[in-house]
Parts: structure tokens; C-alpha cells; sequence
């Protein structure tokens, strides 16, 4: 396989990308608390993210706190928990993030199929005697154009230069970003291998891609350099296009959430 890499790191790039949408709709009711979807509009292969504002629940005025909420879709009722944290000190703000998958649902990611609504439900304890009050907010995800996957994409994961799983993922220390590419075809086909890297605000702080030509039914590993300046959830999508001139999309977007420790 023929290949080039390239890397740009950048505080800010808005890329076209035209998969599935899934619409975010907020329907919140209740207490003085302030459950959200922050995005009205985001792709699949993005994490949706969900906020909180509630001062009440800011109990240390100098540590950084977290509450639970509980989120589900119309193909998984059980549904998934998770973890709002507070965005500063004192700031009484709780904000998170969930990923969607067409597979079973597993600690961050949540099970959905087309046209699901999806939920987020938070019960407050906090008000009078033992009753609790729960405030719900509601998103509909609608699909369109799912790509033809020509190409297989999997198992994304931070390893170090020898090649070894890292599960702490530090600031200003250099990682690799690995993921598995294989060619589903008996056919040479050319591609473009591109990982988005954004921060908790959702933007984009590294842009890299590898590009070149499959050989028939060919497996490798794509790996990019990444060194996190900053501390705090970072979202990474890995896209696998024809190319830059056609981004077709030949394989489905797969995204994963990264926790950076200072």
C-alpha cells in the first residue's frame, strides 16, 4: 500500500461532513434545574452532549463535582448511565457526553436504530423531604444516506510508540492513535483515512489524515500521533472517505471519548 501522512493542528476547522443527522429536540419540565441537549443538530459518529444547570448541586465551591443522569432510546429502554461533570469550580454547571451505536449498548455508548427517540432523565433529591422530582429531555434522531461500507474500520485505541494499550492518557504527553482498515473488496481501491480530535467545547484542536490505495482484501493498522495540550474529555472520530476531491464515505464513522488527565 502507497500512502502519505499529513497532520494540521488547529484551534478552530469546520469540516462538510454529510452522513446522518440526528435532530435534538430539548423538552424540559421540573424543578429550577436545567436539563439540555446542547446541540439541536449533530452526526451520529459525534457525541451528543448533555448539560445541566443546576447551583444547588455545587456543594464544594472548590473541587470539581459530578452528578448522574440516565439516558435511553426506544431500542434500548434499559438504557445507559451517565456522568455529568462540573464544567469549573463553584460553576454549578454539569455537562457530558453519550455515543450512539447500532450495536448493544456498553458504558458510554447507547443502542439506537433509525428514527428512535432518545431521552435523558435526571431525578432530583434535593428539594423537600424524600420526594424526588424528575426532569426529562427529549431528541429524535433521523438517518439518512447511511454510506456503502467498501471498507471494514474498528478497534480504536491510544497506544504507545511500542505499540502498547495506554489507559490513562496525559497532557503534553505524546500517544499514537491506532485503528484497524481493512479492504472488503477484491478490488484496489483509493482512500483517505482521516482522524478529527475536538476538545469538551467541541472544537477542533487536530486534524490528521493518511491517504493511498488499498490492495483486494488488505488489513493494516492506521496510526496518528497525537499530543493533548489540555486535560478534560476529548471526542475522537476516525472517517474513511474516497478522497479529499470525493468524500464519499466508504466505510461507517466510528468515534471514541478520551478522558486527558493533567
Amino acid at each position: 500500500m502507497h500512502k502519505k501522512i499529513f497532520a494540521i493542528f488547529v484551534p478552530v476547522i469546520a469540516l462538510t461532513l454529510t452522513p446522518n443527522l440526528i435532530s435534538a429536540i430539548s423538552d424540559t419540565v421540573g424543578t429550577d434545574a436545567q436539563l439540555s441537549w446542547l446541540q439541536q443538530t449533530f452526526l451520529p459518529s459525534e457525541a451528543g452532549k448533555i448539560q445541566l444547570v443546576y447551583s444547588v448541586m455545587n456543594k464544594q465551591a472548590d473541587a470539581i463535582e459530578f452528578i448522574q443522569v440516565y439516558v435511553w432510546s426506544d431500542t434500548d429502554l434499559k438504557g445507559i448511565t451517565v456522568n455529568l461533570y462540573e464544567t469549573d469550580n463553584n460553576s454549578g454547571i454539569f455537562e457530558g457526553k453519550v455515543m450512539f451505536t447500532y450495536d448493544i449498548s456498553t458504558e458510554n455508548k447507547l443502542q439506537i436504530n433509525d428514527g428512535d427517540k432518545i431521552f435523558v432523565k435526571y431525578t432530583d433529591q434535593n428539594l423537600i423531604s424524600e420526594s424526588e422530582y424528575e426532569i426529562i429531555s427529549k431528541s429524535q434522531i433521523a438517518i439518512v444516506d447511511m454510506p456503502v461500507a467498501t471498507t471494514g474500520m474498528s478497534n480504536m485505541r491510544i497506544i504507545d510508540a511500542d505499540g502498547v494499550l495506554i489507559k490513562n492518557v496525559l497532557a503534553d504527553v505524546g500517544v499514537q492513535v491506532s485503528t484497524d482498515l481493512e479492504n472488503l473488496t477484491n478490488e484496489t481501491q483509493p482512500f483517505i483515512h482521516i482522524l478529527q480530535i475536538q476538545n469538551a467545547e467541541n472544537v477542533t484542536v487536530q486534524l490528521s489524515w493518511i491517504e493511498g490505495d488499498f490492495y483486494p482484501k488488505q488489513k493494516f493498522h492506521s496510526s496518528s500521533s497525537w499530543l493533548p495540550f489540555e486535560s478534560g474529555d476529548h471526542t475522537i472520530t476516525s472517517f474513511v472517505w474516497e478522497s479529499f476531491d470525493n468524500p464519499i464515505a466508504i466505510a461507517p464513522p466510528i468515534s471514541k471519548i478520551i478522558m486527558v488527565y493533567h
